[in-house]
């Protein structure tokens, strides 16, 4: 009896070994990390009202351009996160410039191409409102701001124009007629001079901005600003 007992046990140790131990299941993800979904696959996600938990990316909408869905990007920006500027660059040229303008957030590494490229579609605001957005926007960018309307934006902030001479951004603001802008962020403008740039802005008919802000201007001879307000007619 104790023999069959020992029999008994070593059989059931040894079954107990070799049984299979279930774990429990694990759903798999689809698509791990920077694997990109099939054109079918992009197409059924955009066709669903939920955008919870979904997150398309420029992999995806490279596709899309390439197999002519490239509507479906505009008409679903909610569903995509970071875009490339070559996105960006693609939908403005396809006539969604207001698409991309309204959801900057959605791109990463906007450049100076997108920046102009906006500013020429969508006006001065998009970008000046936003300048955080575009990586080192340079001088090419505040003048052509500055010519569509923006010149108090870019002289708000002219630290964030990479290479950007004051003194010329200054004459062209002044010339566009915004003598005030620079008048009113006068201590923001570096190496200027500033009895010539007041005479500048008296002879583009500034002269009120100046009579407004004369406290700013260092070194200025009130004498002969006066003067010139004389004989450009506009003293009071």
């Amino acid at each position: 009896m104790p023999c069959l007992c020992r029999i008994f046990i070593v059989h059931y140790i040894r079954y107990e070994e070799s049984s299979p131990i279930k774990a429990p299941k694990q759903e798999v993800s689809k698509h791990t990390e920077g694997e990109v979904r099939t054109l079918d696959e992009i197409l059924k996600i955009l066709k669903t009202e939920s955008t919870s938990g979904v997150s398309l990316g420029n992999k995806e909408a490279e596709l899309l351009i390439e197999k002519g869905e490239a509507r479906s990007i505009p008409l679903n920006l909610e569903k995509f996160v970071g875009l490339g500027p070559a996105i960006a660059s693609a939908m403005i040229e396809k006539g969604w410039s207001r698409s991309v303008a309204e959801n900057l957030g959605k791109f990463v590494g906007l450049d100076t191409a997108i920046a102009l490229a906006l500013i020429e579609e969508e006006g001065w605001r998009p970008v000046a409102l936003n300048l955080e957005k575009f990586v080192g926007p340079g001088a090419v960018v505040a003048f052509a701001l500055v010519e569509k309307g923006g010149s108090q934006s870019v002289a708000k902030n002219l630290g964030k124009f990479e290479g950007l001479n004051h003194s010329k951004i200054a004459r062209q603001m002044i010339e566009e007629g915004e003598a005030r802008s620079v008048a009113l962020n006068l201590e923001k403008f570096e190496g200027l001079n500033h009895s010539e740039i007041a005479r500048q802005m008296i002879e583009k008919g500034g002269s009120q901005s100046v009579a407004e802000n004369l406290e700013k201007f260092v070194g200025l001879d009130h004498s002969e600003i006066a003067r010139q307000m004389i004989e450009k007619g506009e003293a009071r």
